[in-house]
């Protein structure tokens, strides 16, 4: 383990005052035409969360959900439509 930042006293446990860099965080395009999105090369664990939203405001589309694979060391990102240009969502792992 690297760092662990713990209060049990219900305080702060942690504060960064700046800009955060995580390994596991970053960007993956839905191309237009499509509703969903692969991103390979990702480290996961069973117990891995992939949380997901989009980066342009798009009109009657969502983040419907994003599915881990984690033997394939992959998540999908599946939209609520199809879009039209290609659309951005941002991603972010934890545990």
């Amino acid at each position: 383990m690297g760092v662990l930042a713990e209060n049990s006293g219900g305080g702060t446990a942690l504060k960064v005052t700046g800009r955060a860099v995580f390994s596991r965080s970053g960007t993956v395009t839905v191309r237009a035409g499509t509703s969903s999105a692969t991103k390979n090369h990702v480290a996961l664990t069973g117990s891995s969360l992939v949380l997901a939203t989009l980066q342009h405001d798009v009109p009657g589309v969502w983040v419907r959900s994003a599915v881990p694979e984690v033997a394939g060391r992959s998540f999908t990102v599946h939209l609520s439509k199809a879009v039209r240009p290609s659309t951005t969502v941002a991603w972010f792992v934890i545990n």
